[in-house]
C-alpha cells in the first residue's frame, strides 16, 4: 500500500518553523511492519517540468514508488530508478530546484 503520512509537510529541521507557534514541529506517528519503507522528497523533484511546463508531479512519484515498490529492489536502487526518472522527465540534468529522495526502509525492532 502507497499514502501519504498524516502530518503537514515543514520545513527541514534548522530552517525556522512556519504555520505552528515558534519552536513546536508537528510530530505524526504511523505504524510500520519489518520491509515498510518511507520516502521523503522535496518539492524539486514533484515540481520538475519538462520542455513542455508539465511537472513531473505527486502522482506520478507516488506510481512510480508503488510500481518499484513491487519489483523489490533495493532502497538505493528504487532510488536511483526514480531520480532517473524525474531527469528524463526534465529532459536533462539542469532542475531549476534542488531536488532530493531519501527513501527509508524499516526492517523491525532490534531483537
Amino acid at each position: 500500500m502507497v499514502g501519504e503520512l498524516a502530518c503537514a509537510p515543514t520545513r527541514p529541521w534548522g530552517l525556522g518553523t512556519t504555520g505552528p507557534a515558534a519552536g513546536t514541529v508537528p510530530v505524526a506517528t504511523e505504524m510500520l511492519q519489518p520491509g515498510d519503507r518511507i520516502l521523503f522528497y522535496t518539492d524539486g523533484v514533484v515540481d520538475a517540468r519538462d520542455p513542455g511546463d508539465t511537472e513531473f508531479g505527486v502522482d506520478r512519484l507516488t506510481e512510480m514508488a508503488a510500481q518499484r515498490a513491487t519489483e523489490q529492489r533495493s532502497p538505493e536502487e528504487t532510488v536511483r530508478r526514480l531520480v532517473a526518472a524525474v531527469v528524463a522527465h526534465r529532459g536533462d540534468d539542469d532542475l531549476a530546484d534542488d531536488a532530493s529522495l531519501v527513501l527509508v526502509e524499516w526492517d523491525g525492532p532490534v531483537p
